[in-house]
């Protein structure tokens, strides 16, 4: 598994995401906005995770061909 990957992915969020959205109000990503349910926004963040652990393995498998 490639740590990078997450790293990168929380580091965008902790980084980027959070301080504009406290800046200036402004949710990128609707699904992340706080009327939606919790349900949903941390479905969303673990979606992000399979879908990273998923394209890892999809590119190490294709490039050990």
């Amino acid at each position: 598994m490639h740590i990078y990957t997450f790293i990168w992915i929380y580091s965008w969020l902790l980084f980027i995401y959070v301080p504009w959205v406290l800046l200036t109000n402004d949710y990128i990503y609707s699904v992340l906005e706080p009327s939606k349910p919790l349900y949903i926004r941390i479905g969303i963040i673990l979606f992000m995770n399979v879908l990273a652990y998923i394209s890892n393995n999809t590119g190490k498998f294709i490039s050990s061909i």
